[in-house]
């Protein structure tokens, strides 16, 4: 299943999800909306440091796609020399 209904679209629904369709017994599916949410995504509601984070990103999607942008910039250099002078790697 989908973890939302707009799963072509990059946003925050999943996070708004997460936080809409909190059951404390859920595990594969939440029982309203039929989202898929595995206990992976569930365990980060229970974690003070995450659930703050997934509030965040719940409402606000600038706040998301500035750490996004942040996350994958940052994994792209794994492996690269960022010792090259002429290159900004900050």
């Amino acid at each position: 299943g989908d973890f939302t209904s707009t799963p072509n679209t990059f946003n925050t629904q999943y996070y708004q999800n997460l936080l809409k369709y909190e059951e404390p017994d859920c595990c594969t599916r939440t029982l309203v909306g039929g989202f898929t949410q595995l206990p992976t995504d569930r365990a980060m509601l229970q974690e003070p440091s995450t659930r703050k984070l997934v509030e965040l990103y719940a409402s606000n999607q600038t706040a998301f796609f500035a750490d996004y942008v942040k996350a994958i910039r940052k994994m792209s250099l794994f492996g690269q020399d960022t010792s090259v002078k002429w290159c900004k790697y900050d």
